[in-house]
């Protein structure tokens, strides 16, 4: 009887070292995950390395039988409340058998528009109006998605946090959803 009641005590100890150790490895709640990722859209962003990649397949068409891929990514800085920012993006296209690519830079001051692999500068007249414009709150200065109607933490199903991970030297929080 004893080496019954010990063979149990044994398994039950390893069933709740085992659901110990599981819940060590991330496995956050689905609310703290939402709560993080709430925080991450209420909260300005100074800097960046910017990173979207969109593949979609379009039924129906036969010029797109393949699917439409557009992917944008750089580095961003704000250069404060009322600035143009800094940036540096990268856009690449290709669906219906075409590709091309382009790019903006922005220096705060000055921005260059890159076309399939050629440099345009954006005249000093258009850039005064655009700064103009970020100065006296349009053109995104302080505005969300959210206040043109897009609740994009609406998309996010089933989040669970996964733990603390190191990220170009940044500690950050891991999200999945």
């Amino acid at each position: 009887m004893q080496v019954r009641r010990r063979i149990s005590c044994l398994a039950l100890l390893g069933v709740l070292l085992v659901g110990a150790l599981l819940a060590g490895c991330g496995g956050g709640s689905d609310k703290d995950a939402k709560a993080l990722l709430k925080r991450g859209f209420s909260e300005s962003i100074p800097s960046a390395n910017v990173s979207i990649d969109v593949s979609v397949s379009v039924q129906g068409v036969p010029q797109l039988s393949q699917p439409v891929r557009i992917k944008l990514g750089g580095p961003f800085k704000s250069n404060g409340r009322g600035k143009l920012p800094s940036l540096q993006w990268d856009l690449n296209f290709s669906g219906g058998g075409q590709t091309f690519t382009a790019g903006l830079v922005s220096t705060g001051t000055q921005a260059f528009v890159n076309y399939q692999g050629t440099y345009y500068k954006v005249d000093d007249r258009t850039m005064a109006r655009l700064q103009q414009a970020v100065a006296s709150g349009g053109t995104g200065g302080g505005r969300s998605l959210k206040s043109f109607g897009v609740d994009a933490l609406s998309w996010i199903k089933d989040a669970k946090q996964q733990g603390d991970a190191t990220v170009a030297g940044v500690a950050t929080k891991h999200v999945s959803a």
